[in-house]
């Protein structure tokens, strides 16, 4: 329904999605959702930055749990990748990363951004 007497702000409680159509001012920072990995790990629709604290390892991304256009930003925050020491990352059963089964970071203090289209990944 509506939010704050305004049919422009919306929030669908069965989805847990807040819709603003217009434009929209902030007057202070934002703050993005940062979750810190050192194991092995499958990203949830809940991710927005996963930091990894420890190489090497693996991450899943299953794009039919996340919304159409929703981005998940990958970091290395140790320093540690390299060609040796790699930060795995790989789509769920046969999903694609830009038409790839797997892509790595491999590069200190490496990053990729990716967003989906709810059946595979794409790196922009």
């Amino acid at each position: 329904g509506s939010f704050g007497a305004s049919s422009k702000l919306t929030f669908n409680t069965s989805t847990d999605l807040m819709s603003l159509s217009g434009s929209m001012h902030l007057s202070g920072g934002v703050i993005h959702k940062r979750t810190a990995i050192a194991t092995h790990y499958t990203a949830s629709a809940a991710d927005y930055i996963i930091g990894v604290t420890s190489v090497p390892l693996s991450i899943e991304f299953n794009a039919t749990s996340f919304s159409d256009g929703q981005v998940v930003i990958i970091k290395d925050e140790s320093g540690n990748a390299s060609s040796t020491n790699v930060i795995a990352m790989s789509g769920a059963s046969t999903q694609k990363i830009d038409g790839d089964d797997d892509i790595a970071i491999t590069s200190p203090y490496g990053s990729v951004l990716l967003y989906t289209n709810g059946s595979n990944w794409f790196i922009y």
